[in-house]
Formats: C-alpha cells, sequence, structure tokens
C-alpha cells in the first residue's frame, strides 16, 4: 500500500473518474435534486408560487477534482438546464495554488475564442503532458502574464470589471491590451477570485508570472522530466531498468478490462516519458511547468537537519494516467459518436478498438467548446471522421462555426443572429460562476463558519473520501425539515390561486413535487463519491471493500444510497456495472 501511496503521488492535476454534468440531477425548478418531472414544461416551473419566492442559489464544492473536466462538461451543456431564479456557484477547493493556477488556465483556454475550437481542445489536452509542444509551452507563459493581471481585477457593485492595465495620454489603451481584454471578458465573468485571501492571491500572482516563466535555470535543476524521473526511480527501485515491461504487465492485467480503449502503446509511453496526448508530428521537447508543484519536506542533513522546507518537484501521479478524465467515455447520442467505441473483431479473441482515447478524448472537448460557443450539439457528419463536424470557417476571424437553418430544432433563438448568439453565451445573465478555494477540506469543516450548511452538491475525489466519515461533514450541507405526508401538497393558509396547467404539462393537477418545495424550500443535499473503477492498480476485491467502506461511512452518516438520474454515457467497459464498479456513488442526506 505505501508502494501504491507512492506512485500515486502527492497531489493531482487529473481525474479517476470521467466528466458528467454537474447539473444533470437538477430539476429545472431549481430545488431538490433529480426531479423527474422537470424534463417538461411543468406548469409549476413558473407558477405564482415559485415567482414570488426569493432566489436561492445552488451551491456545488468540488473538493480536490484534479482538473475542471466536470466545469467544462457542465459550461457546454448548461443550455439544456433552465435555472430562471437560481445563481449556480461551482466551488473548486484544491490543496495547492500551482493547482488552482492550472484549473484557471484550462478554463481560459477553454473560453479562448481567438484559438480555432480544434487547436483549443489539443492544446487543453497537451497540458496532461509533462512535455509539450513548443506552441503550447510559449502559450503557457504569455496565458501566464495575462492571468497575472486578471487576479487583481476586481468587480464592482456588479456593474462589471475594474481595469489594472496603464492607459494613454488619450485614455485609450494599447491595441495590444485591448485583445488581451477581449480574451479575458468570459474568464471574468465566470471566474470570482474574491474568495481568496490576499496572501493567496499574491501566490497566484506568483505562479503566473514567475513560475510559469522561461529561465534556463528551470531548464537544468527543475526540469519536468528530471523531476519525473527521479519519482520514476523512487517508485521502481531495482525494477527501473525493466519499468517497460512492468507498464506492459500493469495495462494487460487490469487497464486492458477497465478501459479498453486505452491502447498498449498510449499507456507505455506515458508510463515511460509521460506523454499521454499526441497530435501529428509535433515535437514534444519542452516541459510543462504547469506540472511543477511544491510540498513540505525535512532537512535530512547539515545544520538545519529536521526543520521543514518547501520543496519543488513532480508530486503527480505516475501509474494511472490523465486519460480517464476525457477519454474513456462518450455522452453523446449521436450514432456517429457510438461509433467511437467501436469494437471489431468481437468475440475472436483479438478483439480490438476501432478509435483510441486521443480521439475520444479530443471529440468530447471539441464538443463541449462547440456547444457553449453556438448552442447546439456537435455532431459528426461523417462516420469515425470527429473533425468533420466543423463544416464551415468564418474566414474574418479565423475560427469554425456551424451554420443552421432558422427552422432547425437545435437552433438557439430563430430571431437572433449568429454574432448575438456567441455574445448571449459570453453573458454572465445564465448565472453560473466558478470560485476556486485553496486549502484542505477540513478547514470547511471546521474552521470556516460561512460554509456552514451551503452546499447543496459536493463531489469527493478519492483523495479526500475519507472525509466523509467525518462527523462534522454533514455540517457544510444544506439541509431542511423532512417534506410533510403525500396528501399535503397545499398549505391551507395559502389563499393565492392555483396556477393553471399549460399545453405541453402533465394533466392538472401537476404532480410535480417541486411546487411544493419551491414553496418550503426542501433542499435534499447530495455528495457524490469517486469510485475506485479507474485505479488500475487496485484488484476486484479492494474496490469491493472501498465501496462497503464508503456505503458504511454514508449510513453512520445518515445518507441513502440512490441512483443517478443521468444518462448512462456510451462505454463499451468489459466489466459488468455491477454496485460497487460504478464511477461513482450518489448518496443523499437525510433531515
Amino acid at each position: 500500500m505505501n508502494e501504491f501511496k507512492q506512485g500515486m503521488g502527492i497531489h493531482s492535476m487529473w481525474g479517476l473518474s470521467p466528466s458528467f454534468d454537474l447539473l444533470s440531477s437538477q430539476g429545472r425548478c431549481g430545488v431538490g435534486l433529480g426531479c423527474s418531472y422537470c424534463c417538461c414544461s411543468c406548469c409549476c416551473c413558473n407558477c405564482e408560487s415559485a415567482s414570488d419566492q426569493k432566489q436561492q442559489d445552488i451551491n456545488i464544492l468540488l473538493a480536490n477534482p484534479g482538473d475542471v473536466r466536470h466545469v467544462l462538461h457542465t459550461l457546454g451543456r448548461r443550455h439544456r438546464h433552465n435555472h430562471p431564479r437560481y445563481k449556480i456557484h461551482i466551488f473548486l477547493l484544491e490543496p495547492e495554488i500551482e493547482i488552482l493556477a492550472r484549473h484557471i488556465l484550462q478554463l481560459k483556454i477553454f473560453l479562448d475564442e481567438h484559438v480555432p475550437i480544434r487547436h483549443r481542445a489539443s492544446l487543453y489536452l497537451e497540458l496532461y503532458n509533462a512535455l509539450v509542444s513548443r506552441r503550447a509551452y510559449d502559450y503557457v507563459e504569455q496565458s501566464g502574464k495575462e492571468l497575472g493581471e486578471f487576479v487583481y481585477y476586481e468587480k464592482r457593485d456588479g456593474a462589471g470589471v475594474s481595469s489594472s492595465y496603464p492607459v494613454d495620454d488619450d485614455g485609450q489603451e494599447n491595441k495590444e491590451e485591448e485583445d488581451q481584454e477581449e480574451e479575458l471578458t468570459l474568464l471574468r465573468q465566470l471566474v470570482d477570485l474574491s474568495w481568496l485571501k490576499q496572501k493567496e492571491r499574491d501566490a497566484l500572482y506568483h505562479v503566473f508570472h514567475k513560475e510559469w516563466l522561461h529561465s534556463d535555470d528551470k531548464q537544468q535543476e527543475h526540469h519536468v522530466k528530471v523531476l519525473r524521473d527521479f519519482r520514476l526511480r523512487g517508485y521502481y527501485r531495482d525494477r527501473y531498468d525493466c519499468r517497460h515491461n512492468v507498464s506492459e504487465w500493469d495495462y494487460y492485467a487490469r487497464v486492458k478490462h477497465a478501459a479498453g480503449i486505452i491502447h498498449v502503446d498510449q499507456w507505455r509511453k506515458w508510463r515511460m516519458t509521460g506523454i499521454a496526448y499526441e497530435f501529428g508530428n509535433t515535437t514534444y521537447d519542452q516541459q510543462n511547468l504547469t506540472m511543477i508543484t511544491t510540498t513540505q519536506g525535512t532537512i535530512k542533513s547539515g545544520p538545519s537537519r529536521g526543520l521543514s522546507k518547501d520543496v519543488k518537484g513532480y508530486w503527480l501521479d505516475i501509474l494511472n494516467g490523465p486519460y480517464v478524465s476525457h477519454g474513456v467515455e462518450v455522452d453523446s447520442e449521436h450514432m456517429y459518436a457510438r461509433g467511437l467505441l467501436e469494437v471489431l473483431n468481437k468475440g475472436t479473441g483479438a478483439e480490438q478498438y476501432r478509435h483510441h482515447t486521443v480521439e475520444v478524448a479530443m471529440f468530447n472537448l471539441m464538443d463541449f467548446m462547440w456547444e457553449f460557443k453556438t448552442g447546439a450539439r456537435y455532431e459528426m457528419k461523417t462516420q469515425h471522421d470527429i473533425f468533420s463536424g466543423l463544416v464551415s470557417i468564418d474566414n474574418s476571424h479565423g475560427k469554425e462555426t456551424k451554420v443552421l437553418p432558422p427552422s432547425h430544432p437545435q437552433y438557439p433563438n430563430s430571431e437572433e443572429s449568429t454574432e448575438s448568439r456567441q455574445r448571449k453565451t459570453a453573458l454572465h445573465d445564465d448565472g453560473i460562476t466558478i470560485i476556486p478555494l485553496l486549502g484542505d477540506l477540513d478547514n470547511l469543516l471546521s474552521k470556516k463558519k460561512k460554509y456552514q450548511g451551503r452546499f447543496d452538491y459536493v463531489f469527493l475525489s478519492q483523495r479526500v473520501a475519507q472525509w466523509f466519515g467525518s462527523d462534522k461533514f454533514k455540517s457544510i450541507l444544506r439541509i431542511q425539515s423532512p417534506p410533510p405526508p403525500e396528501n399535503e401538497v397545499q398549505d391551507p393558509h395559502d389563499r393565492r390561486p392555483s396556477p393553471s396547467p399549460s399545453s405541453d404539462c402533465h394533466p392538472y393537477p401537476c404532480p410535480c413535487p417541486c411546487h411544493y418545495n419551491v414553496q418550503h424550500r426542501n433542499i435534499n443535499a447530495q455528495v457524490e463519491v469517486e469510485s475506485g473503477k479507474f485505479i488500475f492498480q487496485i484488484k476486484e476485491k479492494d474496490q469491493i471493500a472501498l465501496y462497503e467502506r464508503i456505503k458504511n461511512m454514508a449510513e453512520i452518516q445518515g445518507f441513502a444510497e440512490i441512483p443517478s438520474s443521468r444518462k448512462n454515457p456510451n462505454t463499451n467497459s468489459d466489466i459488468n456495472e455491477a454496485p460497487w464498479n460504478k464511477n461513482t456513488f450518489l448518496f443523499q442526506a437525510t433531515p
């Protein structure tokens, strides 16, 4: 077990579960979770009793997610959810400032419309490599300079953003600064840094403006390739010279059955070099500065022996790989998308996937980016060609755009122009805010009163799953009194007229329980815990033991396991979907 922990590393920059839409279990009313009637235009969603209620936010906490995969998935799908009265706050909690800085960089890439979608997706995936291309290397440095200015932007009374850029004598910003302003507009609207302390924002600025800058010193002592090799030597020890064979053994013993879409050559190259995603004939020979993190170490010799010291290094996972976040499942119902997981030669003993994990990850990211930009779902025009959905080019901006007729069912708004719809997606009136937080989950449970009773949904990665059993864990969840008996559907003192049914609603009276929940704020918080399905180094019996342990903690804390309301993504895993073999375990709190 100590060897396993050593291989998993201290910090994480990718997840151990595939991405999913955080709002997929939120009802259209924005109250409660998993309302089965909110898929229609239910009359109670627009009833007078609902509109009279005070607006209440939906707060989501992601504890040590490793990356922003769930956030990107949610942003891409956000137009499918109707939350007319509720603002959605997504809190990203990470233990190290370097990881938060990387999250913000990933969000910037996702929102950077100056880069075509195809290049944005490949650039985003390159950041999972220990060695990147020169293009990505320069992009990280330039983004660090821009994000350094972004750190000290502050919103004023919700009216906009104050600029710290210098202006010329005429009061006009330079052209280059205006371009930077335009690139960061969406990021400023989505990300709220006001929850960070001033010293944390200073540390974030230091990462952007100092740690990510190119220098000769970093090329030698702190080169990612050298630091990762130290980790490999410490993990393999006497097996270092045969690590190639060890990697192949691990693949066929577990990876192939759990995620066969990952090709053995891709897996082997990542374990050996840290390069997971390769595109074309690109050369990957530049270090990824975003992967260098700092941890507390102890001086072992000299006059300062025994004292603690911050140590820079490659303290990330060297066992599982970054493929699971985006590259093992496809969240699309289109028949061509399902073909990305097609298995050839079934039943012959020589089964082989037609595509591989890099193609799946590229499709998923382009799908999120496309839908976020246009409001329409990304669809391939040619089978087995993931880029065939990029059907036309807007020459004025050099970006892919999809032209839909006004009568098309996925046309966002037939009365608006394409440019108007794209600008509308940039506005913050959809109510989604991303809030980075620095620290351990223990701080939220014991030291921060402002987080008590705040969250409607909490996602726990495997690195912090043990806190689910804490006596203080339930204190951060928003839980209220239980609902009344089923036959009590309305307050007898409520003299307001009953809502009239809409034409496309269920027969009146409406059976949707959200009508009562809107009036009484009956919110049942949910907790989702990452499973061990994609921890490739543990055996089946260990996965079962992990599930039983999490379930036991839930029962002690008063949580009940519930089925997820999400549609099952397309996957071709050879392992049956046993209760202990899900991607995540979903629990609902009881009052």
